[in-house]
């Protein structure tokens, strides 16, 4: 063996046989550096950061619809009961003066009587007055 085989092998014996492989650049260079060199795809990249980006807004987009359309269904749902509370109850105080005695204005001499008696008191009265009416 030569001297320059010599230097090239490190830890062989020069009894030892040298094989040459042929091999790629690349390959060369990440066995000299210890790592491969990685080309990132640029392309590649952008397209998939701005599918995860659309992808994402989309998801946030729903989500705030969701909680927009949920928070009206809940205020229709409040105003609901809160509307049929009202209505219920103003019912209940106009039932209450509908069917019952009262005084309106003590001063004036004006009282209040359930409909159901005002309504026959009507009734008596125009009778009354067309008995005692002579057809011509």
């Amino acid at each position: 063996m030569s001297e320059k085989n010599l230097d090239n092998t490190k830890g062989q014996q020069p009894d030892d046989e040298i094989y040459e492989i042929e091999v790629e650049q690349k390959f060369a260079d990440s066995v000299e550096e210890g790592v491969t060199d990685d080309s990132l795809d640029m392309k590649r990249l952008a397209f998939w950061v701005l599918t995860g980006l659309c992808v994402v807004f989309l998801l946030v987009t729903i989500a705030y619809n969701m909680y927009g359309y949920n928070s009206f269904e809940m205020k229709q749902q409040i105003d609901n009961k809160t509307k049929n509370y009202e209505i219920t109850q103003k019912r209940a105080e106009e039932h209450k003066i509908l069917t019952s005695y009262g005084i309106v204005n003590l001063k004036e001499g004006i009282y209040r009587i359930p409909i159901d008696s005002a309504i026959s008191l009507y009734v008596k009265e125009n009778k009354n007055s067309n008995t005692g009416k002579s057809n011509d």
